[in-house]
């Protein structure tokens, strides 16, 4: 079956599952199903369809737990993601560039 194979590579592609595996939430993981859509020649709404449905499908169930095998990693980058602050001008606080950064 054509489709298998694509679901194999779709699988087994690293960057689809580390983007899995960390998106920060559920939401974040829509791409992917539009991507399965997208390699399947599926419409555009099935992967709206994947990824809003409350039923429990093989692809989802994969989904669900290769998250589950990297929520304590996924946990600790988030933290440590939303505790730094990067560089905002915006800030009262931040350290403007001067003259001198410009030389």
């Amino acid at each position: 079956m054509p489709e298998t194979v694509t679901l194999a590579e779709i699988l087994c592609d690293l960057e689809w599952r580390r983007h899995v595996a960390m998106a920060d939430d559920d939401h974040h993981v829509a791409p992917f199903y539009h991507h399965v859509g997208r390699r399947l020649g599926q419409p555009e709404r099935f992967g709206d369809r994947l990824s809003s449905s409350t039923w429990i499908e093989p692809l989802k169930s994969w989904v669900i737990e290769h998250r589950n095998l990297f929520r304590t990693f996924r946990e600790k980058h988030w933290k440590r993601v939303h505790t730094h602050r990067p560089y905002d001008p915006y800030y009262s606080n931040a350290i403007l560039p001067t003259i001198r950064h410009f030389k």
